[in-house]
């Protein structure tokens, strides 16, 4: 386990040797503590955490890769937003929203609102 009073470079340098990738530059140290220390639990009870990290992703993938393909090209999503209606297309490659093509609805949601949404959640796709 990481010691309360490790610096951040060593953190790092940790974090690197452990999942052979560079440390996010945004993660808070808490954080980066936390993996290490997932990472190292792992190893201790038995388990490899690459391949756990590598399995998990993968699933990831499959999960967003399943929820783009139940909104098909052409759909238009309707969201009420403070007394407005906003209406959005889904294209083969993204959305378009007011004549301008997007990647995400997260970023659409975040132009109407001012504020970070979840795109999926804000549009209503999500329980």
């Amino acid at each position: 386990m990481t010691n309360p009073t490790t610096n951040r470079e060593e953190l790092n340098t940790t974090f690197e040797t452990l999942f052979q990738i560079p440390a996010p530059k945004h993660l808070r140290k808490d954080y980066l503590e936390r993996n290490i220390n997932w990472f190292l639990e792992a190893e201790r009870q038995g388990f490899e955490p690459l391949a756990v990290q590598t399995q998990c992703i993968k699933l990831l993938k499959q999960t967003l890769k399943s929820t783009k393909a139940a909104i098909k090209p052409g759909t238009r999503l309707f969201r009420e937003w403070n007394g407005t209606t906003y209406e959005v297309e889904v294209l083969d490659n993204g959305y378009e929203y007011q004549g301008l093509n997007y990647k995400s609805l997260s970023h659409i949601a975040h132009v109407i609102t001012g504020t970070r949404w979840s795109g999926p959640r804000f549009f209503g796709l999500t329980k």
